[in-house]
């Protein structure tokens, strides 16, 4: 199994019109035997894991639709749910502004000729973001079967092309 990467991309070229690939994505989704959602706009399409066996670290996948000349190139990008990603925007942003403040209280304690130990706490922001960095790794991990099966919704709809940094997992097993 390959390992999880930070928002895997795909690429694949569909020798069919935008229409008959909506077309197509329509009939996948309304399948009775399909676990997944999707939602179609204009040239975007969104497919996300079923609510029935959704969980936190469940992925989502957007697609991008692109008329070529050998037909509709999709161009794809796999993440968390959206509520996911707020949340980890916002933990990053609260051990940053942490550091930031003790940081500065730190100075303030070097000006005064106090031992600095504000800086205990920008190393208990680091550690806290890397905490945050590797449960964002182990979700990765957790989410790959599924990200695996969004992988196979899009797939069918034409031949799939490894990108240049290989990251597209193989689910055709």
């Amino acid at each position: 199994m390959d390992r999880p990467h930070m928002r895997p991309r795909l690429e694949i070229v569909v020798p069919a019109d935008l229409a008959e690939v909506r077309r197509a994505f329509e009939d996948r989704v309304q399948h009775p035997a399909c676990t997944c959602r999707g939602r179609f706009a204009r040239n975007h399409l969104h497919v996300e894991v079923g609510p029935e066996r959704r969980h936190f670290w469940s992925p989502t996948l957007d697609v991008t639709l692109r008329r070529t000349d050998e037909g509709t190139l999709l161009l794809g990008r796999f993440g968390p749910h959206p509520d996911v990603w707020t949340m980890y925007v916002f933990l990053y942003a609260t051990w940053a502004f942490f550091a930031v403040v003790a940081l500065c209280w730190a100075m303030a304690q070097a000006v005064l000729e106090e031992p600095p130990t504000a800086l205990l706490v920008v190393l208990g922001a680091g550690v806290l973001a890397g905490l945050t960095w590797l449960s964002g790794r182990v979700g990765a991990a957790l989410g790959h079967d599924q990200m695996e099966d969004l992988f196979r919704m899009v797939d069918g709809l034409g031949e799939a092309r490894r990108d240049e940094a290989g990251v597209v997992p193989d689910a055709r097993g």
